[in-house]
């Protein structure tokens, strides 16, 4: 690729792109031969997933518009009567230029090497073997939405090359790992494959969509024919070398009236265009993209992960739903998704990183998703609990219907809090007005509902569920709802006075200053012990490290006797299981009510004391990494990603499980669950636990979270910049600040001295600076100082849209700016056992 270097905040960090993510592609120097070894490409909407089998190129065909609607009505996410009937995302088929030989078998290699280039959002793969070379070629073009496949290949003998589409429809097994459906018909009809003259076409029609592939070969002579009621094939003249190109696209009814009209019109338009063209178009949105933000980390591992989920987001995110945080848009084995409904905590996850990685777009699918389930959300709220406002359940589906059974009430403040961070970084009062705040004040006219004026004076929330399936928790004053309470109702207030609801601002203001205090609890005492240094931790992760405080934070006291709860409350006979992970850390993240503002604080030490109390392997969306981050915890937080990455980096593409058992299930035939027949539970038998393999995407968006608030934090209208960097880390970044900053700087040992400030919108801009120093701020447009002094360790000041802000130490002497660039990958990289890429084993 041609280069293209940026510049950022008055030519501090010049990056050459192209050059500096080629060192983060992902090569395979085998050929991946199961389909969850694949490696992913996508135009934001439409995605595949490519992998060899011996025989054949194969690409796993899917969207986030691929719908199976279930009834209209409420659920149950384990009810009898839901299971196999509750709304489903499909897979599309899949597609495969199949030799009849074995041109990938590793027996017969002599040359083999696979790349996804992320620059150009590409994969390219070269196959040699004593009898056959196979060049390809591939991407998901987004304009025409088209999946293109550009192939040469060179037989000794003349045979023909067969391009197979076709799509065998399964059962989605969510809770494959306990109960199925035992009906193995279901999912199967509704496919039906024809020829629309030379090309190929794949309809399926389901409960509530119907959903074209269309498919066509150009550059040399080709026929069509139907193969089966499930697919078609495309066959190429029996010929010893060939030189072609596979044009393939995906159109629901959830998008256009005509599927097959659309369809054809995009194979239409992408054959008129011509592959160059639409590899430049291609190009060109990817060099945007990549263009919005950058990192550089001495730890090249954890650096090339950042840029895979910042690249699985794009390929991923971009159209009227977001991707399924099972998956994605990338299902290698027909129709199975664990678990299949949206959950809002793992759903959520995956927007977390994308406002600070500047691209806040990437989040619209989900935001939108949301606002339009508003109406059913109210329904909710007065059906089950006869009060006004809205409420969102942790369990839902893309239209909006909810499992209504446990009380957990959380996730209203944080869609709120999710709609608010996405106006404050993009400033868009449309969205604002029309979207965000009908359901932040919906959100917050429930808990109103909720809380009690008591005799002290105070709002109290008499009982409540503290995150997702905590067995024997209802709890008062919880935790997770209060702490969004305090950060949620501001911001909503805020809004409202904005929009001219100064009376309903008050109110919610006046909650906020009469919610009781949060309460910590003594560190259990078999959680440490103390030595003639202090206490020090005797379990987990932290086993060794000293103890912050003697205080953990509560989550909220048992309803039925008062007791309170914590993480680790089951240790001392409270409860039937350990509470909901990040329980008691939502008072730091994502609620934000907690941070460095608070630094040596009583419940800041606390919460110190309980991110490190409650550190083990838990689960892959674990919030702890992003917690120490937040609260400055620089050390822990490199070492929390550390492990993180060796626990739940299971995938050689870069891509992740959200348990530690999953490594090897790819591989592993033998492994079984115990489950049973839905229609009957005595009927209990094995089932293969391999074929079930499947991606978690939340724990990628934890490390790049992680990342993004080592470098740069905001929140309340303040930047940290350089907040929790350890000591020895050398770099660079240009992040995303709220109030449309984006921030660039260069990192020595962990300090920084100087970074630039571009202003988009020409807010005020509040820095907390990073250290005591001499700070000067500079105009970078005219070099002028501007007049301001710090107050309080704080640089306030005033900026115009457009603007770049140079704020110094005048005690350094800032270096010249290096031209960050880089050289592309040759091999696979490893650490602890974690692979991104496939190194040679043939």
């Amino acid at each position: 690729m041609q280069n293209n270097v940026a510049s950022f905040g008055r030519d501090l960090l010049q990056v050459d792109y192209a050059s500096y993510l080629s060192q983060h592609d992902v090569v395979y120097e085998t050929p991946p031969a199961i389909g969850c070894h694949g490696l992913p490409i996508g135009n934001g909407v439409s995605g595949a997933l490519v992998w060899t089998p011996p025989t054949a190129v194969r690409w796993e065909l899917g969207g986030s518009d691929l719908w199976a609607d279930g009834p209209s009505r409420p659920f149950g996410s384990w009810n009898r009567e839901d299971e196999e009937v509750a709304t489903a995302l499909l897979s599309a088929g899949s597609l495969s230029i199949g030799y009849d030989i074995p041109a990938f078998d590793w027996a017969y290699l002599k040359k083999f090497s696979a790349r996804l280039a992320l620059c150009p959002a590409e994969v390219s793969l070269n196959a040699e073997t004593p009898f056959s070379r196979v060049r390809i070629k591939t991407w998901m073009n987004s304009n025409p939405s088209c999946l293109i496949i550009q192939c040469s290949d060179d037989l000794d003998d003349a045979i023909p090359r067969r391009i197979s589409l076709e799509r065998w429809g399964s059962r989605v097994f969510a809770h494959w790992y306990r109960t199925i459906v035992r009906d193995p018909s279901r999912g199967l009809s509704g496919t039906e494959a024809s020829a629309h003259g030379d090309v190929a076409i794949l309809r399926h029609s389901c409960r509530s969509h119907d959903f074209v592939v269309a498919a066509k070969v150009v550059g040399v002579p080709a026929t069509c024919r139907v193969a089966h009621t499930h697919g078609t094939v495309i066959e190429i003249e029996t010929v010893r070398s060939a030189d072609f190109t596979v044009l393939v696209t995906i159109a629901s009814s959830e998008a256009t009236a005509d599927p097959l009209e659309t369809a054809l019109q995009r194979i239409a338009e992408a054959e008129a265009t011509g592959t160059s063209n639409l590899q430049t178009r291609h190009r060109k949105w990817w060099s945007g993209f990549w263009e919005r933000s950058f990192v550089n980390i001495p730890d090249a591992y954890l650096e090339n992960l950042w840029y895979i989920n910042q690249y699985v987001m794009g390929s991923g995110s971009r159209g009227d739903y977001p991707p399924h945080f099972i998956n994605g848009i990338w299902n290698w084995n027909r129709d199975f998704r664990a678990w299949n409904h949206f959950y809002h905590w793992n759903q959520e996850e995956l927007n977390w990183p994308v406002f600070a990685s500047g691209h806040p777009e990437l989040a619209l699918g989900y935001l939108k998703m949301r606002a339009q389930a508003l109406p059913l959300a109210q329904q909710s709220a007065m059906r089950k609990y006869g009060i006004n406002g809205a409420w969102y359940s942790d369990v839902f589906e893309r239209r909006g219907w909810q499992d209504e059974g446990v009380p957990l009430f959380t996730p209203g403040l944080q869609i709120a809090l999710d709609m608010w961070r996405y106006w404050r970084h993009t400033g868009d009062e449309e969205f604002l007005a029309q979207t965000a705040y009908p359901v932040m004040r919906e959100a917050c006219m429930f808990y109103l509902g909720l809380l009690k004026e008591e005799s002290d004076g105070l709002f109290h929330l008499p009982a409540s569920h503290p995150y997702e399936h905590a067995s024997g928790y209802m709890v008062r004053d919880c935790l997770t709802d209060m702490a969004h309470i305090r950060t949620a109702f501001p911001a909503t207030a805020t809004v409202a006075e904005r929009l001219g609801e100064r009376d309903f601002a008050e109110r919610l203001r006046d909650v906020v200053a009469r919610l009781p205090r949060v309460e910590t609890l003594p560190l259990p005492q078999r959680r440490y012990r103390n030595t003639p240094e202090g206490a020090e931790f005797t379990g987990g992760w932290a086993k060794g490290l000293k103890c912050p405080s003697d205080r953990i934070l509560c989550a909220g006291r048992r309803v039925e006797d008062g007791c309170p709860v914590h993480f680790r409350a089951v240790e001392e006979g409270t409860g039937s299981e350990h509470l909901f992970p990040g329980s008691d850390e939502s008072l730091v993240f994502p609620s934000g009510a907690l941070g460095l503002k608070d630094k040596a604080s009583e419940l800041f030490e606390a919460a110190r004391t309980t991110a490190l109390c409650n550190w083990e392997e838990i689960m892959g969306w674990s919030v702890t990494p992003i917690v120490f981050a937040r609260l400055g915890m620089s050390d822990l937080a490199e070492e929390a990603l550390r492990r993180h990455i060796v626990h739940f980096q299971h995938f050689p593409q870069g891509l992740w499980n959200y348990q530690g058992s999953q490594s090897g299930s790819a591989t592993d035939f033998a492994t079984t669950f115990r489950v049973h027949d839905r229609a009957d539970e005595q009927d209990e038998f094995p089932f293969l636990r391999q074929p079930h393999t499947h991606f978690g995407l939340e724990p990628g968006a934890v490390v790049q979270t992680t990342v993004n608030e080592m470098f740069l934090q905001s929140y309340e209208g303040v930047i940290r910049v350089c907040p929790s960097v350890p000591q020895g880390w050398d770099g660079a970044f240009s992040l995303w600040a709220e109030g449309g900053f984006r921030v660039s700087a260069r990192v020595l040992r962990g300090r920084v001295s100087r970074f630039a400030v571009e202003s988009m919108r020409g807010e005020e801009c509040c820095i907390a600076l990073p250290y005591e120093g001499v700070w000067e701020v500079t105009d970078g447009i005219s070099d002028a100082t501007l007049d301001v002094q710090p107050i309080g360790g704080t640089l306030t000041f005033p900026t115009a849209a457009g603007g770049v802000y140079v704020v110094s130490d005048c005690n350094e002497t800032p270096g010249p700016a290096p031209l960050l660039s880089g050289c592309a990958a040759i091999h696979a990289r490893e650490r602890e056992g974690r692979w991104i890429g496939i190194p040679r084993m043939w």
